[in-house]
Protein backbone atom coordinates (compact mmCIF):
# COMPACT_ATOMS: atom_id res chain seq x y z
CA UNK A 1 0.00 0.00 0.00
CA UNK A 2 2.80 2.15 0.56
CA UNK A 3 4.65 1.91 -2.51
CA UNK A 4 1.45 2.53 -4.31
CA UNK A 5 1.11 5.77 -2.66
CA UNK A 6 4.68 6.33 -3.03
CA UNK A 7 4.50 5.77 -7.09
CA UNK A 8 0.99 7.64 -7.12
CA UNK A 9 2.81 10.32 -5.45
CA UNK A 10 5.49 10.69 -8.36
CA UNK A 11 3.73 10.35 -11.06
CA UNK A 12 2.09 13.54 -9.47
CA UNK A 13 4.94 15.82 -8.85
CA UNK A 14 6.07 14.88 -12.22
CA UNK A 15 2.67 15.58 -13.95
CA UNK A 16 2.69 19.29 -12.26
CA UNK A 17 6.29 19.58 -13.19
CA UNK A 18 5.35 18.64 -16.93
CA UNK A 19 2.44 21.56 -16.65
CA UNK A 20 4.99 23.97 -15.19
CA UNK A 21 7.36 23.49 -17.77
CA UNK A 22 4.84 23.62 -20.36
CA UNK A 23 3.72 27.04 -18.81
CA UNK A 24 6.96 28.23 -18.93
CA UNK A 25 7.72 27.64 -22.18
CA UNK A 26 4.28 29.43 -23.65
CA UNK A 27 5.74 32.55 -21.70
CA UNK A 28 8.45 32.11 -23.73
CA UNK A 29 6.33 32.63 -26.64
CA UNK A 30 4.52 35.58 -25.12
CA UNK A 31 7.74 36.95 -24.53
CA UNK A 32 8.89 35.83 -27.77
CA UNK A 33 6.15 37.86 -29.31
CA UNK A 34 6.23 40.92 -27.32
CA UNK A 35 9.98 41.65 -28.64
CA UNK A 36 8.64 41.26 -32.09
CA UNK A 37 5.62 43.20 -31.99
CA UNK A 38 8.34 45.89 -30.17
CA UNK A 39 10.47 45.52 -33.42
CA UNK A 40 7.77 45.61 -35.89
CA UNK A 41 6.76 49.08 -34.21
CA UNK A 42 9.96 50.76 -33.92
CA UNK A 43 10.47 49.40 -37.73
CA UNK A 44 7.18 50.62 -38.70
CA UNK A 45 7.52 54.20 -37.20
CA UNK A 46 11.17 54.51 -38.50
CA UNK A 47 9.98 53.92 -41.81
CA UNK A 48 7.45 56.23 -41.80
CA UNK A 49 10.14 58.92 -41.36
CA UNK A 50 12.10 57.16 -44.35
CA UNK A 51 9.64 56.69 -46.80
CA UNK A 52 8.02 59.98 -45.89
CA UNK A 53 9.98 62.07 -44.06
CA UNK A 54 11.88 65.55 -44.45
CA UNK A 55 15.39 66.63 -43.39
CA UNK A 56 15.42 70.10 -42.15
CA UNK A 57 17.65 72.03 -39.99
CA UNK A 58 16.70 72.76 -36.46
CA UNK A 59 17.41 74.71 -33.75
CA UNK A 60 17.54 73.08 -30.01
CA UNK A 61 15.73 75.34 -27.56
CA UNK A 62 15.93 73.29 -24.79
CA UNK A 63 16.05 69.91 -23.15
CA UNK A 64 14.03 68.07 -20.17
CA UNK A 65 14.16 64.58 -18.73
CA UNK A 66 11.20 63.13 -17.02
CA UNK A 67 10.70 60.77 -14.49
CA UNK A 68 8.74 58.11 -14.26
CA UNK A 69 8.69 55.56 -11.18
CA UNK A 70 6.90 52.38 -10.15
CA UNK A 71 6.23 50.72 -7.15
CA UNK A 72 5.20 47.19 -7.18
CA UNK A 73 2.99 45.39 -4.56
CA UNK A 74 5.98 44.50 -2.85
CA UNK A 75 7.11 47.71 -2.19
CA UNK A 76 10.39 47.58 -4.34
CA UNK A 77 10.79 50.85 -6.82
CA UNK A 78 11.69 50.93 -10.21
CA UNK A 79 12.47 54.40 -12.35
CA UNK A 80 12.55 55.12 -16.26
CA UNK A 81 13.85 58.90 -17.56
CA UNK A 82 13.16 59.82 -20.75
CA UNK A 83 14.45 62.16 -22.46
CA UNK A 84 13.06 65.28 -24.41
CA UNK A 85 14.51 68.04 -26.67
CA UNK A 86 12.18 70.88 -27.91
CA UNK A 87 13.58 72.39 -31.29
CA UNK A 88 12.44 75.06 -33.75
CA UNK A 89 12.12 74.09 -37.69
CA UNK A 90 10.52 74.40 -40.69
CA UNK A 91 9.56 71.09 -42.78
CA UNK A 92 8.88 72.92 -45.52
CA UNK A 93 12.43 73.93 -46.15
CA UNK A 94 13.67 70.49 -46.12
CA UNK A 95 14.99 67.86 -48.27
CA UNK A 96 12.88 64.47 -48.57
CA UNK A 97 14.58 62.01 -47.01
CA UNK A 98 14.76 59.71 -50.16
CA UNK A 99 17.00 62.40 -51.86
CA UNK A 100 19.13 63.52 -48.85
CA UNK A 101 20.46 60.15 -48.56
CA UNK A 102 20.60 59.14 -51.85
CA UNK A 103 23.85 61.69 -52.61
CA UNK A 104 25.97 60.07 -49.98
CA UNK A 105 26.78 63.50 -48.66
CA UNK A 106 24.84 66.42 -46.08
CA UNK A 107 23.34 69.39 -48.66
CA UNK A 108 23.40 72.42 -47.06
CA UNK A 109 19.98 72.55 -45.44
CA UNK A 110 18.16 75.94 -44.55
CA UNK A 111 18.98 77.66 -41.39
CA UNK A 112 16.06 77.01 -39.05
CA UNK A 113 13.05 79.86 -38.41
CA UNK A 114 14.16 82.70 -36.30
CA UNK A 115 10.75 83.24 -34.90
CA UNK A 116 10.89 81.53 -31.37
CA UNK A 117 7.13 82.45 -30.43
CA UNK A 118 5.36 81.17 -32.95
CA UNK A 119 4.88 77.07 -32.03
CA UNK A 120 3.87 76.10 -35.67
CA UNK A 121 7.61 75.60 -36.00
CA UNK A 122 8.47 74.58 -32.57
CA UNK A 123 8.46 70.38 -31.88
CA UNK A 124 9.22 68.35 -29.13
CA UNK A 125 11.80 65.02 -30.43
CA UNK A 126 12.44 61.99 -27.89
CA UNK A 127 15.71 61.15 -27.92
CA UNK A 128 18.61 58.82 -26.31
CA UNK A 129 21.09 59.64 -23.68
CA UNK A 130 24.02 60.36 -25.89
CA UNK A 131 21.76 62.67 -27.92
CA UNK A 132 20.63 64.40 -24.97
CA UNK A 133 24.08 65.30 -23.38
CA UNK A 134 25.65 66.44 -26.62
CA UNK A 135 23.07 68.94 -27.33
CA UNK A 136 22.67 72.12 -25.95
CA UNK A 137 20.33 74.89 -26.25
CA UNK A 138 21.10 77.02 -29.35
CA UNK A 139 23.01 73.90 -31.63
CA UNK A 140 21.63 73.81 -35.41
CA UNK A 141 20.88 70.08 -35.92
CA UNK A 142 19.32 67.93 -38.73
CA UNK A 143 16.30 66.22 -38.05
CA UNK A 144 13.74 64.41 -40.09
CA UNK A 145 10.17 65.45 -39.39
CA UNK A 146 7.03 64.98 -41.68
CA UNK A 147 4.79 67.40 -43.20
CA UNK A 148 1.73 66.66 -41.97
CA UNK A 149 2.30 65.26 -38.39
CA UNK A 150 3.51 68.20 -36.59
CA UNK A 151 4.17 66.20 -32.70
CA UNK A 152 7.67 65.26 -33.41
CA UNK A 153 10.25 63.71 -35.31
CA UNK A 154 13.51 62.16 -34.76
CA UNK A 155 16.80 63.03 -35.22
CA UNK A 156 19.08 62.53 -38.12
CA UNK A 157 21.82 60.55 -36.30
CA UNK A 158 19.12 58.32 -34.36
CA UNK A 159 17.85 57.14 -37.86
CA UNK A 160 21.09 56.50 -39.37
CA UNK A 161 22.34 54.74 -35.84
CA UNK A 162 19.41 52.45 -35.14
CA UNK A 163 20.33 49.14 -34.26
CA UNK A 164 18.04 46.28 -33.88
CA UNK A 165 19.99 43.66 -32.63
CA UNK A 166 18.77 43.77 -28.64
CA UNK A 167 15.52 42.66 -30.50
CA UNK A 168 16.76 39.80 -32.34
CA UNK A 169 18.79 38.31 -29.65
CA UNK A 170 15.41 38.66 -27.36
CA UNK A 171 13.51 36.95 -30.19
CA UNK A 172 16.46 33.57 -29.98
CA UNK A 173 16.47 33.19 -26.45
CA UNK A 174 12.76 33.54 -26.31
CA UNK A 175 12.64 30.92 -28.98
CA UNK A 176 15.34 28.61 -27.87
CA UNK A 177 13.31 28.45 -24.36
CA UNK A 178 10.06 27.82 -25.42
CA UNK A 179 11.59 24.83 -27.79
CA UNK A 180 13.73 23.58 -25.09
CA UNK A 181 11.09 24.04 -22.35
CA UNK A 182 8.55 22.17 -24.04
CA UNK A 183 10.92 19.10 -25.45
CA UNK A 184 12.17 18.48 -21.88
CA UNK A 185 8.61 18.65 -20.55
CA UNK A 186 7.55 16.46 -22.94
CA UNK A 187 10.38 13.82 -22.26
CA UNK A 188 9.45 14.20 -18.88
CA UNK A 189 6.19 13.07 -19.52
CA UNK A 190 6.68 10.14 -21.50
CA UNK A 191 8.90 8.90 -18.38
Amino acid sequence: MARQEIAGNAAAKRAFTVIGIRALSVLCLLGLFGAFMTKWSEESDLKFYIDEGVVSSARVLGSREDNSTIVWNNGDRGTTSYNFVRVLTDPATGIKFADFTRTGQEPALPAPPADEANDEWARTLSVNDASMAALKPGDVVPVVTHRYDTTGGMLLSEISGRDYSTHNMLMIVFAVLAVGLWLLARRLNRG
